[in-house]
């Protein structure tokens, strides 16, 4: 072997390793990419004071959510809304009154962004009425949501609950 063979296997061995850590830099920086921009929905429930009962659901990731798939289970069975009215279907399945709610239907493809909070179904007389308050608190433990939704790079999430 030849010193011009051993330099040049030296910057064969060289070229490798490089290109070796180029290409894991480069797989690090795409995961870091997609942590970066990953949403993170939660359900909350909100039920103090002088305020009517409710629950949200906020996007409490870096970034935006894209929805796939809204569902209303009441004791852990998807509602079917023929009418297209989840809401008021669970709201006929747990025996309360549709007048007295009022929310937000989760549609396909719409998008929260970071920090968006949408309410999704509020009782505006629960904070007044003392009896539809107790009736609540009574029957909605029994009521959750299930929400399908991705990240911008069509990463798939699923979050199931209800505050």
């Amino acid at each position: 072997m030849t010193t011009s063979d051993i330099i040049a296997a030296s910057a064969a061995l060289i070229a490798l390793c490089s290109f070796y850590v180029a290409k894991k830099q480069a797989e690090l920086a795409r995961e870091h990419n997609r942590l970066s921009v990953r949403p993170f929905l939660g359900i909350y429930r909100k039920e103090f004071g002088n305020h009517p009962i409710e629950y949200s659901v906020e996007n409490r990731g870096i970034g935006p959510a894209v929805i796939k798939r809204f569902h209303v289970l009441i004791d852990g069975k998807e509602v079917i809304a023929p009418h297209g009215n989840y809401i008021h279907a669970a709201m006929d399945m747990l025996g309360l009154d549709r007048n007295e709610v009022s929310g937000h239907l989760l549609g396909v493809n719409e998008v929260l962004k970071a920090g968006q909070e949408v309410v999704l179904v509020q009782f505006p007389n629960s904070d007044t009425n003392k009896s539809l308050h107790k009736e609540l608190l009574g029957k909605l433990p029994r009521m959750k949501f299930k929400i399908l939704y991705e990240s911008i790079y069509e990463e798939k999430y699923e979050y199931e609950g209800n505050g």
